[in-house]
């Protein structure tokens, strides 16, 4: 069963770069609507003081130099008006951003377990102290879809265990769940005979060390950062580099990707 998550996170991401253009491009519209229509009220408003304040000069209620002021005084409050107004603005989004800041600060993690179920069980310390782990039927749902599905194995204490598949097979994230970055369900792993999800998370990830793996590619082809990370980038138009590289792609599952790729 292909567990690869490749197209299902490409095509949320595609969704979720969607709604953002939809959301910015009517938000770039409303804030590119609003200065013209800004100068047309305050235009407007200056054409309306002009014409019931002409009658009234006409009329002989009203002397020209009053209007004259008036319309000075009403030049002068434009900008101000619009600076609370864009002020307004301003604090509006500033609430709408905080209030997005408290809902993560006072998030709570899933990962963290009732003190009532805390169990008294601790992680070994010393050398040669090193708990086992015990997975037992350990399945991880990312986006609804199930990337480990059933994981059974045991990891003597002192014994060291490799973990290799082909890529989004679920490696990562069976590393992640071992290290709770994941929440697990309860029973499915244990550690040093204890139950993990009955452990403080930040007690038992006191007892990992974990190195999280960090993908970096350099401004070169993909042929030259495979080459790099063969050592062959002395020399990587030699036929031996190429069957080194070629070797490399096949076994880490890029054959496909770079089919699509326009140069390959």
């Amino acid at each position: 069963m292909d567990h690869r998550l490749e197209d299902q996170r490409a095509r949320l991401f595609a969704q979720s770069s969607e709604q953002y253009l939809d959301r910015a491009m009517r938000l770039a519209g409303w804030r590119a609507g609003l200065i013209p229509f800004m100068g047309i009220g305050a235009g407007a408003s200056l054409v309306l003081a002009l014409y019931l304040g002409g009658l009234r000069v006409i009329n002989g209620q009203l002397s020209l130099g009053d209007l004259v002021a008036f319309n000075l005084y009403l030049a002068l409050l434009a900008w101000p008006t619009m600076a609370i107004g864009w002020m307004l603005s301003l604090w509006q989004r500033g609430i709408s951003a905080w209030h997005r800041l408290v809902e993560i600060i006072e998030e709570r993690s899933p990962l963290e377990v009732d003190l009532n179920r805390v169990s008294s069980s601790r992680l070994g310390r010393g050398p040669g102290d090193a708990p086992d782990i015990d997975v037992r039927e350990l399945t991880v749902k990312l986006g609804g879809k199930a990337v480990l599905d059933g994981i059974s194995f045991q990891v003597p204490a002192g014994t060291i265990c490799a973990v290799v598949g082909r890529v989004g097979s679920g490696k990562s994230t069976l590393a992640e769940a071992l290290a709770r970055l994941l929440a697990v369900g309860p029973g499915t792993v244990h550690v040093g005979g204890a139950d993990i999800t009955t452990l403080p998370v930040g007690q038992f990830r006191d007892g990992i060390a974990y190195a999280p793996q960090s993908a970096f590619l350099f401004s070169a082809t993909v042929r030259e950062n495979v080459a790099m990370g063969l050592g062959a980038d002395q020399d990587p138009g030699s036929p031996e580099a190429t069957s080194r590289i070629e070797e490399a792609v096949r076994l880490a599952g890029l054959e496909v990707d770079l089919e699509a790729f326009p140069h390959g």
